[in-house]
Order: C-alpha cells, then structure tokens, then sequence
C-alpha cells in the first residue's frame, strides 16, 4: 500500500510540473512543489493564478541560445531567410 501511494504521489507531481510548463511556468519549480506540499494544492495554486502572462520577461541565456539555434539551422538551409528573420523578430520580442 505504502509504495502505491508513494508511486501514485510522483506521477502526480510530475504531471502537475508539466501542466505548469504547458501554461507557462517553470515546471521543474511546480513539480518540486507539488511534490513536496501536495499534486492536488499545487494544482489548485496553478488553476488559481492562472497561465503565465505572455509579457514575462525570457532570460537573455534563453535568448542567445535561441537566437544561435536560428542562426545555425538558417546557415545549414533548414530554415529560410524570411523564416529566420520573423522567427528573429519573435524571439527578440520576448525580451
């Protein structure tokens, strides 16, 4: 019974962290939450405030990366140049 319910908790968890992630928070930060207070008030936290605000500020590590990610499949001809100039402006808008 005891590993059930420990096994029940974690896939809990785990599938709060990744709801977050789907409505734009950090989930590794609200699975470790809902690990550690309860899947169920975490769930209900993030129902509470609602999806992360579009307007949130992206780390500029986040923005280098996918910047030079662009860059890299624009020179290897995956992308086109159009493609890589709106999918710039895009990331850049994040900022």
């Amino acid at each position: 019974m005891g590993l059930e319910l420990l096994i029940g908790w974690l896939i809990l968890a785990t599938l709060v962290g990744i709801w977050a992630g789907r409505r734009g928070h950090n989930a590794g930060q609200w699975g470790f939450i809902a690990l550690v207070l309860s899947p169920l008030l975490a769930w209900l936290i993030l129902l509470a405030i609602g999806p992360a605000e579009e307007g949130e500020a992206t780390p500029p590590a986040d923005v280098e990366e996918s910047l030079a990610r662009l860059a890299a499949m624009a020179d290897q001809g995956l992308i086109t140049d159009e493609e890589y100039a709106e999918k710039r402006r895009d990331v850049l808008a994040r900022i």
